[in-house]
């Protein structure tokens, strides 16, 4: 239903939002060692991720890397510090 509304208005900045909101999220599976354990980067949000409502939270070694509403800004600040492949992404609703 929303493509077809995209179709029709393309210039709509609000059925883009929606349609990106909406999509089914998109997972990388990363080749390495199976047995990294992940118990920090989980840590911490459990402890942490209600102080960023809204947010999506980058976490790498129980450490807050990023936070951010925007998910593409959050992307482009963990690439200019410490690499997409070395975090754990998060979203606070």
């Amino acid at each position: 239903m929303l493509v077809g509304l995209l179709d029709s208005y393309p210039d709509s900045e609000e059925l883009r939002y929606f349609a990106r909101m909406l999509a089914r999220p998109k997972a990388v599976v990363r080749e390495g060692d199976p047995t990294r354990s992940l118990e920090q980067e989980r840590a911490w949000p459990r402890a942490h991720a209600r102080e960023h409502p809204g947010c999506w939270l980058a976490v790498s070694g129980g450490t807050l890397v990023a936070a951010d509403a925007d998910y593409g800004s959050l992307l482009a600040t963990v690439r200019q510090t410490v690499g997409a492949e070395n975090v754990v992404l998060y979203f606070q609703p």
